[in-house]
């Protein structure tokens, strides 16, 4: 039998070891995906096929925009956990290349305050917004089909969520779990996309624009003037519905002019006063409603914001709730400014 001489045999193996070795370190990326995580200045992010998902951020907070690119790659997508625990962040806006937010993508951010999500974005995965107690400002188009369960919850206790651009979506009923004293959507003040594909935080509408919405607030400012005096004089008119008292009248104003009262301190303390608090407190609560689009709002309220306030008050929230909500809408803020009043 021929016999193998030893020095070649460990030759042989040496070689077929080094072999080996050599394949196994071999990774076989297809073309187009990156595997892992890469970094870009204050973003994390992975690559299928050639687009980036957003994956982790390391960044201060405050407010941030999200790329629409990194690495060359369009962002199309934020990431489960994401911004998870993002403590400082405050206010984020996400370009109009991403179309889908995953779980828990800004959950438990608890500085965040705003955030406005562009018309590109179709899907909202579960808990997104779990723990964000800060939470007041959320601009979701009606583009959403999908938001996950438990999107919104944990909301402050004294913050009113504002939706923007999505009132009478099918995705509206998705928001359920959030305290629904809590909410208040709105058609007003959608984003505006720039140049750039960005979407702008919510804008106001300009006192010209309102009022041309308004015309009935338009004929009330000539009346009565736009400064504290008309303001007043407006409130006195449709919620005491009488004319001022001259010590009344001069004190309320003082605290207004000096910075002592807000309009919206002003409100409660006339709505709830000792001369109509009783009388408010024995509306029904359709009857409340309609007194609150008078005394505030200076019109006849439209159907579908009657039916939501109205909804709410039937499932329990108080009068003293509903007001804080009818003044943290867009329009009182309107008002205000267009009355030249701090709310």
């Amino acid at each position: 039998m021929l016999k193998m001489v030893p020095s070649i045999s460990k030759k042989i193996f040496v070689i077929m070891s080094v072999i080996l070795f050599t394949f196994s370190m071999i990774t076989f990326t297809a073309p187009g995906k990156i595997y892992g995580d890469t970094t870009e200045g204050d973003f994390t992010y992975t690559v299928v096929g050639s687009n980036a998902t957003i994956t982790g951020y390391t960044g201060a907070g405050g407010d941030v925009t999200i790329p629409s690119t990194l690495g060359g790659y369009p962002v199309t997508s934020i990431g489960d956990s994401a911004f998870y625990e993002c403590t400082g962040l405050t206010s984020i806006i996400i370009p109009s290349s991403v179309t889908s937010i995953g779980d828990s993508a800004f959950s438990r951010c608890w500085a965040l305050t705003s955030i406005t999500i562009p018309n590109s974005v179709t899907s909202i995965g579960a808990s997104v917004f779990y723990g964000c107690t800060s939470l007041t400002s959320a601009t979701i188009q009606s583009s959403v089909t999908s938001i996950g369960s438990s999107a919104f919850t944990e909301p402050s206790s004294s913050a009113i969520l504002t939706i923007y651009g999505y009132a009478g979506s099918t995705a509206e009923t998705y928001v359920t779990n959030y305290n629904k004293s809590r909410v208040v959507f709105s058609t007003l003040a959608a984003p505006v996309e720039t140049a750039a594909g960005t979407a702008s935080a919510p804008r106001s509408l300009t006192p010209d624009e309102w009022v041309a919405l308004n015309p009935n607030m338009g004929q009330l400012l000539d009346h009565y003037g736009a400064a504290s005096t008309g303001f007043l004089n407006m409130l006195y008119d449709n919620s005491m519905q009488r004319i001022s008292d001259d010590s009344g009248f001069n004190y309320w104003d003082t605290q207004l002019n000096n910075g002592v009262f807000g309009a919206n301190q002003v409100v409660e303390h006339f709505i709830f006063s000792d001369e109509i608090g009783a009388k408010v407190a024995a509306m029904s609560n359709a009857e409340f409603i309609n007194f609150l689009y008078k005394t505030l709002f200076a019109r006849t309220p439209d159907t579908e914001g009657y039916n939501n306030w109205l909804n709410y008050m039937n499932s329990g929230v108080s009068k003293e709730e509903i007001l804080k909500g009818f003044l943290n809408s867009e329009e009182w803020i309107n008002i205000c400014n267009m009355f030249n009043v701090t709310p």
